[in-house]
């Protein structure tokens, strides 16, 4: 299963309305030759893959970093708004940032 999404600008929030899925089933031959994407099909195998997905989003890639690990991350998203020619200010990174 593969999820595309687009970054809302100068966040760290997914654009779900522009959100694309891939899924291919292979136990069929059209999925080992993955010609026929079955993500919006709202079959068994794509309901549960979904729900162990949104699962780990929920709770590993929006945990909190350790307090350790937050000044390097701040720094990085600096560099990142700089970098993408957002304007750079405090109200624009993440809200985990703005509340240490």
């Amino acid at each position: 299963m593969a999820i595309y999404n687009h970054w809302k600008t100068n966040t760290d929030d997914l654009g779900t309305s522009t959100q694309q899925n891939e899924l291919y089933d292979y136990a069929t031959d059209a999925g080992v030759k993955e010609l026929d994407s079955v993500a919006s099909s709202n079959t068994t195998l794509y309901n549960q893959l979904n729900t162990g997905l949104q699962g780990v989003i929920d709770s590993e890639l929006r945990e909190p970093l350790p307090q350790a690990l937050r000044a390097g991350q701040t720094a990085t998203w600096l560099q990142y708004l700089s970098d993408s020619g957002g304007t750079v200010h405090k109200s624009h990174l993440p809200s985990m940032l703005n509340n240490p």
